[in-house]
């Protein structure tokens, strides 16, 4: 077994560390330094290191993994950490967060004895990987999600070329082959097109919901339907023809962003929300191909980045093509005003936004929205008729309406128009920046279509 007091310690600079472009945690490829600090700021929270590090000092307890690669200096475990670090010691690198960090930094006083830390030094990253696998995996310090811990290990197969019965016998308390299982048909996923870019990068991400996928593919009801196997080791192949294969895939994955099915729903195999989603497959009428196929025989599709922001909710490629100046003034405020510092007023800028463009565009279809009593069109009544309008011109986005005029269910109210109206009424209620992002998430589909319609 390998011991890691056999490892040397030594004190090292912060700045001449070099986070890992390997790191499971990151969903950008062939990443720069400063894209990989602020993605672990972004999608990390690593603010919350350098908050910690501010109000209780900082603590080398969990001394970060180096080790040597090509003459750089490689953080294998411990990247959020060092990436804190280095944001204290130069808050440019995270130009989002610049503002914040220069407060904290205030409050610490002296931070240049942040400038060197104590690092046990691996002698190779296959060595390192045990240990960090202990960490995330098994122990768990800040615990991966599945599909990042599926990368974690699949990577040892893809280059580390090494089978999957020798990973089993190097992790013998970790299920290998369901890791196996949930890689390949991630990436079997990640080869539909599915005509939106917004979806594609979702999918693509290390934290799409592959727990609900999970549900399907390991009952054996499904692989019949499907046409799927898995052998011993986790490893697929797929009997179905590719267009009847895409199609199911492109189904589960359309559902599983709309929120029509989620664990919750395919909890048990014998409930009603379960056998009736089986039978929505069974009526797809999956065809046997002349030959079947392995996943490494699919490959991703490409990925195109989102626009670049300097601070807010919407993406600078969002565009208002109907001619309308307040909402184009309000879709440039919202494209800039940094929700993360300001999200309540974020929050309420995007009901008002929501209910000013629904408002723009049925104006502009010369659709006239009657109020159902009262003088004034309100935001519940533009969306009542956006439920009817869709219906005949674009059904995808039905859904989406219905999900914000649903009344407090448990799996929809924080994207809900009760919540939106809460944070701009309700004296109790207030929205953190994840509420932004969930709430944005939810209408992107529906803004993008209402300010840029099909002519």
């Amino acid at each position: 077994m390998l011991n890691t007091i056999n490892w040397d310690t030594k004190a090292v600079k912060v700045v001449n560390l070099k986070l890992d472009p390997k790191n499971v945690r990151l969903d950008i490829d062939n990443p720069s330094q400063d894209a990989i600090i602020q993605d672990l700021f972004k999608n990390e929270d690593a603010m919350q290191i350098v908050e910690s590090i501010a109000q209780n000092g900082f603590f080398n307890q969990e001394m970060p993994i180096i080790t040597e690669e090509g003459g750089d200096t490689i953080v294998l475990e411990g990247n959020r950490r060092i990436s804190a670090l280095k944001a204290i010691l130069n808050p440019k690198l995270v130009p989002q967060q610049e503002a914040k960090l220069k407060e904290l930094i205030e409050e610490m006083g002296d931070i240049s004895i942040l400038e060197s830390v104590e690092a046990k030094v691996a002698p190779d990253r296959e060595d390192a990987s045990k240990i960090i696998a202990s960490i995330h995996t098994v122990q768990s310090r800040k615990a991966w999600k599945p599909l990042r811990q599926a990368y974690f290990y699949y990577a040892q197969i893809a280059e580390g070329h090494k089978t999957v019965k020798q990973l089993g016998e190097e992790y013998r308390n970790v299920n290998i082959p369901e890791f196996v299982k949930m890689w390949e048909m991630h990436n079997l996923m990640k080869s539909v097109d599915y005509k939106d870019p917004v979806l594609q990068r979702k999918v693509a991400s290390k934290n799409f919901p592959i727990s609900t996928l999970e549900r399907l593919y390991n009952n054996a009801e499904f692989q019949d339907l499907a046409k799927i196997k898995f052998d011993e080791y986790g490893q697929i192949s797929i009997g179905a023809k590719d267009e009847d294969f895409n199609a199911l895939l492109s189904k589960i994955v359309n559902d599983i962003n709309d929120k029509k099915i989620d664990t919750r729903v395919l909890n048990k195999k014998t409930s009603e929300s379960y056998m009736s989603y089986m039978q929505e497959i069974k009526d797809l009428r999956i065809k046997d191909a002349a030959k079947p196929r392995k996943a490494a025989d699919f490959h991703p599709q490409p990925v195109v980045p989102p626009a670049k922001t300097k601070y807010g909710i919407v993406p600078n490629d969002i565009v208002c093509t109907i001619n309308y100046p307040a909402v184009k003034r309000v879709l440039e405020e919202l494209k800039t005003l940094n929700y993360r510092k300001y999200p309540n007023a974020t929050h309420d800028l995007l009901r008002s936004f929501l209910e000013c463009s629904l408002k723009a565009y049925f104006h502009h279809k010369s659709i006239v929205v009657t109020p159902n009593r009262g003088t004034y069109v309100q935001l519940q009544h533009v969306l009542d008729e956006a439920k009817t309008h869709f219906a005949t011109v674009n059904v995808s986005l039905v859904q989406v309406v219905q999900k914000m005029t649903d009344k407090n269910t448990q799996n929809s109210y924080m994207y809900s128009t009760d919540y939106l109206n809460a944070v701009n009424h309700n004296h109790q209620i207030f929205s953190k920046h994840d509420d932004v992002e969930a709430a944005w998430d939810q209408m992107e589909n529906l803004i993008r279509y209402i300010l840029d319609p099909p002519q």
